[in-house]
C-alpha cells in the first residue's frame, strides 16, 4: 500500500544517515525515528519516516543533511538553500516518503528564531519566485503591524525527489501571531478568501476541538500556520489543538 517494495532503499538511507552505533543517537532521549502514515480517498497511502536531525555537533548535523539530499539527486538544490540557511537556522530533522508507484520523496526541516521578514522573503524568493509573492500576501494577512518586528518561532522545510513533497514550506508559531482564537479565525478566513481556498475543513476541525467556544481573549487552539509552494501550486496549513483546560 505504501510502496513496500522501497523498504530496502529506505533501510539503505537510514543505515548511512543514522548509523546504529552512533553515540549521539544512543544517548538522545528524544529518540531517533517517528513513523507516520497519510491516508487519502484520492490516492494510495503514504508511509513517512521522520528522522531526528538534531544529533551531534553542527558539522556532523549539516554533513548528514548533505548526504540525505544526495540520495534524491538534489544536492545542487540543497546546497543553494543551505548557503542561506546555515548560520540563520538550526536543523530539526528529515523525512522519507514512500508511496506505491512513486519514487521516494525526501524532506529537510529547519527552525529559526528572531530572523527578519526580509531574510525569509529572500530565502523563499531564491527557491521559488511564486513563493515570494505568496509570502508577501501571507505577511499582509496574518502579521499586520507586527511585521515590523523579527519573527519568533519559524519552521521551514524543503522537499526533494517526487510529487509526494511540496518543494518549500514556511510555517510560523500561532501563539506568536494571534492574541485570540477569534482573531486567528478571522485572519484565517480572510486568507482563504484572498487565496481562493476552501476553509470548510478548517472550520469543521476548529468546531470539534473548541466546541465552538471561540475565545476573544486567548489563543487556545491555533498552534502553527503557514503555506507551501510547489511550482505555482499553493498549499496552506493550519495546526489546531484541543484546549487542555476543556
Amino acid at each position: 500500500m505504501c510502496g513496500e517494495e522501497k523498504l530496502p532503499d529506505i533501510d539503505s538511507i537510514l543505515d548511512k544517515i543514522v548509523p546504529i552505533n552512533d553515540r549521539d543517537l544512543i544517548s538522545d532521549p528524544a529518540g531517533v525515528f517517528w513513523i507516520g502514515v497519510n491516508f487519502s480517498q484520492q490516492s494510495s497511502s503514504v508511509l513517512k519516516v521522520y528522522i531526528n536531525g538534531k544529533l551531534g555537533n553542527d558539522i556532523k548535523i549539516w554533513n548528514r543533511l548533505d548526504s540525505f539530499a544526495s540520495y534524491f539527486d538534489s544536492s545542487e538544490l540543497w546546497l543553494a538553500a543551505k548557503s542561506l540557511l546555515i548560520g540563520s537556522t538550526k536543523p530539526l530533522g528529515m523525512a522519507i516518503s514512500s508511496q506505491k508507484g512513486s519514487p521516494l520523496g525526501g524532506r529537510i526541516y529547519v527552525s529559526s528564531y528572531g530572523n527578519s521578514l526580509s531574510y525569509y522573503e529572500n530565502l523563499i524568493g531564491s527557491l521559488n519566485n511564486e513563493g515570494k509573492h505568496i509570502f508577501q500576501q501571507f505577511v499582509d494577512t496574518f502579521l499586520g503591524e507586527s511585521r515590523k518586528y523579527p519573527l519568533k518561532s519559524v519552521v521551514c522545510s524543503l522537499g526533494f525527489g517526487s510529487h509526494l513533497e511540496t518543494n518549500f514550506k514556511f510555517e510560523i508559531c500561532g501563539h506568536c501571531v494571534f492574541k485570540s482564537d477569534k482573531e486567528a479565525m478571522e485572519r484565517s478566513l480572510n486568507w482563504a478568501r484572498r487565496m481562493n481556498l476552501t476553509p470548510d475543513a478548517y472550520l469543521k476541525v476548529l468546531g470539534i476541538v473548541s466546541g465552538w467556544n471561540i475565545s476573544q481573549t486567548k489563543n487556545n487552539h491555533h498552534t502553527f500556520l503557514g503555506f507551501g509552494v510547489d511550482g505555482t501550486s499553493l498549499h496552506s496549513s493550519l495546526y489546531l489543538k484541543p484546549s487542555l483546560s476543556s
